[in-house]
């Protein structure tokens, strides 16, 4: 079976899965009153089939640890990156801070909580998601594409991939539960990407995010460098959007989406300039190896 069409089984796989399980996986819930609501027990059914569906898919591309990227030594290329992704952060950061569209939160001022205790839960949970997105996509989905495809074209369908989960929302619980409740909740959620003029401007800036993912991925042969790079924007965004306030009526309020109020046009801007000084400066990237991109 081909890599891509092994690649489409998976995810077709995992949200038929993920939808069958969520009706009983929300019986269990309450019988044992743990009291979730049913859009959480929907995510963990699906990220449950996830997991389920990885081992076949890995059999059947033969793919290893190391051909996702999780290459040694690993702590060196995961701080780098953590460390470059947060220098790379400071830039826009500075530039709202400048022209007031971010200010200080007045908690800050009078240090009202735990600023160590959530600056390590920012951390923790930016490698978590790092991880996570990264072995999903630059390293699973990347890789398998990029043995039917090259490199630029398993980019593209990745990145716009990377970029279309981010404005998928979750959907309300349905009145009465039943086996298709799963299902229809899935088909809700994905109904906000079929209103592209609400946030294009986000999912380009996350598109371009993703093709970076994908060329540092391919110059650096390891994944741990994408989870630094990844985990830093979370953790970093998170930080900001925690000590700071949003001044709605700025005038440069347009510079940012309304996915999370950081990405948009600023930092399409930014991520555009960052490529053009690579591409001057000669960093090109030899031919990938489909084995391992």
């Amino acid at each position: 079976m081909r890599p891509a069409t092994l690649t489409i089984f998976y995810v077709v796989g995992t949200v038929l899965l993920g939808g069958l399980l969520a009706y009983p996986l929300y019986l269990l819930n309450v019988s044992l009153s743990f009291g979730f609501a049913f859009e959480k027990v929907l995510s963990r059914s699906v990220i449950l089939a996830a997991l389920v569906m990885l081992v076949p898919f890995l059999r059947g591309l033969e793919l290893t640890a190391a051909d996702l990227g999780y290459q040694r030594p690993w702590r060196r290329p995961l701080s780098r990156g953590w460390m470059v992704g947060v220098a790379l952060m400071l830039p826009p950061i500075a530039f709202f801070f400048y022209v007031g569209f971010r200010v200080l939160d007045a908690r800050v001022e009078t240090m009202s909580f735990d600023f160590a205790g959530f600056c390590m839960v920012a951390v923790l949970s930016g490698l978590v998601v790092g991880l996570i997105e990264e072995t999903v996509f630059r390293g699973m989905l990347l890789q398998s594409f990029a043995r039917s495809l090259n490199f630029w074209a398993a980019t593209i369908i990745t990145s716009l991939l990377y970029a279309s989960v981010h404005f998928v929302e979750p959907a309300a619980a349905p009145v009465e539960m039943s086996w298709v409740s799963g299902f229809r909740a899935i088909t809700e959620s994905v109904t906000p990407l079929g209103a592209p003029a609400e946030y294009w401007d986000s999912f380009l800036s996350l598109f371009l995010l993703g093709v970076g993912f994908c060329w540092v991925r391919r110059r650096t042969g390891s994944l741990w460098w994408c989870i630094g790079l990844h985990a830093a924007f979370v953790t970093v965004i998170r930080v900001l959007k925690e000590l700071t306030i949003r001044d709605e009526v700025n005038p440069y309020v347009f510079l940012v989406g309304t996915y999370d109020h950081f990405v948009g046009y600023l930092t399409t801007l930014w991520l555009l300039l960052i490529g053009v000084v690579i591409y001057a400066a000669g960093r090109t990237s030899p031919k990938i190896d489909t084995r391992s991109p």
